[in-house]
């Protein structure tokens, strides 16, 4: 085909194709109600081009960005924050998440290797304490900054109440891979379990990890806090959520989420703990400080 020398010229501008808007990060670290030292990481939609940290309304700077992973260490205040992601795609595009309370303490408070040693002063006033308390006591102190601390009894076993919802926790975090959904059954009970010490919901998460057995749950959980060294560490069954109590007011039953009585778990209870005047030795704390350990303590007692 011939043109014209006159003929018209048609320009037809090259428009790119429209990326699709990105959608709110995924924050990973760190989680709501957490101590952070400023660790951030998360990760993004495809096509992210850059990635803002705000706290508390206030410009942070640019994360690293990997493919769809960001991640970076910030210096964050002594208080609670809110702490704002926003990513930003090549077209200009935002989209935000936001996380809080989070608590910065200082940068003293860091975690760091410690060689301990034995606190003399300290040690006496442990001694003088535990002398004047008429119970069974055990006593732990050390100073994270120098490592100086005292000890008394500490190897003495005592029950582990609500400090065991860490390892039902830690349980649930590895059968799923991650943290569960917030707007899941699974995670509603693990948020009330970890923020309100929630028995019943300890209890549910229990049954779920034994699917409907408590107990397997439990057992479930010991095995995994043996698996990570916690050998004199272990739960059996589920927590107590009620109490029956006599005309006397003396307390004779208890009934907990797994329908068994408390009368039975009494004598359940009886059978596991030593009988009455039983006494167990006080153990080596460890290398670095540790109370007398010729003293026999008294660690159960049923009438």
């Amino acid at each position: 085909m011939r043109f014209r020398d006159d003929a018209s010229v048609v320009t037809l501008a090259f428009i790119p194709p429209a990326e699709p808007p990105p959608t709110p990060p995924a924050i990973y670290a760190p989680a709501p109600r957490e101590i952070s030292f400023g660790e951030i990481r998360g990760r993004v939609t495809a096509g992210t081009r850059l990635v803002s940290i705000r706290v508390d309304g206030v410009y942070k700077g640019y994360a690293n960005l990997d493919g769809r992973r960001f991640w970076k260490t910030i210096s964050l205040p002594s208080h609670d924050v809110t702490i704002r992601i926003t990513a930003v795609n090549a077209m200009g595009d935002r989209a935000s998440s936001s996380v809080g309370p989070v608590y910065g303490p200082s940068r003293r408070a860091r975690p760091h290797a410690i060689k301990g040693s034995l606190d003399r002063r300290l040690q006496r006033k442990i001694r003088a304490l535990v002398d004047a308390f008429p119970g069974t006591s055990g006593v732990y102190v050390q100073d994270l900054r120098t490592g100086k601390g005292a000890a008394w009894n500490a190897r003495a076993r005592f029950m582990g109440a609500s400090t065991l919802k860490l390892g039902i926790a830690i349980e649930v975090l590895r059968v799923l891979g991650g943290k569960p959904p917030a707007d899941s059954r699974i995670g509603s009970l693990f948020r009330r379990m970890l923020v309100y010490s929630d028995n019943a919901a300890a209890n549910d998460l229990q049954v779920w990890l034994g699917g409907g057995s408590i107990y397997t749950g439990s057992a479930r959980v010991t095995t995994t806090l043996h698996a990570l060294g916690l050998y004199d560490s272990y739960i059996n069954g589920g927590y107590i959520l009620a109490f029956v109590r006599t005309d006397s007011n003396r307390t004779v039953g208890s009934r907990s989420s797994s329908g068994r009585s408390g009368d039975d778990d009494r004598l359940r209870l009886r059978s596991l703990c030593p009988r009455r005047g039983d006494v167990a030795k006080t153990h080596r704390l460890a290398p670095a400080f540790h109370g007398r350990e010729d003293e026999p303590h008294l660690l159960v007692h049923l009438d």
